[in-house]
């Protein structure tokens, strides 16, 4: 006579209780993954809104543009004359509200010697707002 051996199976609150747990495991994964798309999506927008804020600052004269609201090309013109004209369009897709700030200035009755500085705030607005210091020197 063959004796079988009865294996010893899970029972139905065993396997729920796995489930459940593999479950809300799955969920803080998501919800993790989820934040990390929004962090990314985020920093790839103000990333890609302070390569186009360069197109601005390096200008000297960027004093005379305040309170205007003007694009990229604009403002570079000259710079790029040999663009072909798609080029020219989308330098004129990027605009930025440009607003100076009043001017802080240093002479040289408050620096012994020194040289005249003027600090101002330059304020970038549109999509997302930036802030850049303007320092000019003279002597």
């Amino acid at each position: 006579m063959k004796t079988t051996t009865v294996r010893k199976a899970f029972t139905l609150i065993e396997v729920l209780v796995s489930v459940l747990i593999l479950s809300v495991s799955f969920i803080y994964i998501l919800k993790i993954h989820s934040d990390n798309q929004h962090i990314i999506a985020y920093m790839l927008t103000q990333t890609r809104d302070s390569l186009e804020d360069s197109l601005f600052l390096p200008r000297s004269d960027i004093l005379r543009y305040d309170k205007r609201h003007l694009d990229a090309y604009e403002i570079q013109k000259e710079h790029f004359r040999s663009l072909r004209t798609d080029d020219h369009e989308i330098l004129k897709e990027v605009r930025r509200n440009i607003v100076l700030s009043e001017a802080k200035t240093i002479t040289e009755e408050e620096m012994t010697g020194g040289p005249r500085v003027e600090i101002r705030d330059v304020y970038l607005k549109e999509n997302t707002s930036s802030i850049y210091t303007h320092i000019w020197i003279s002597f």
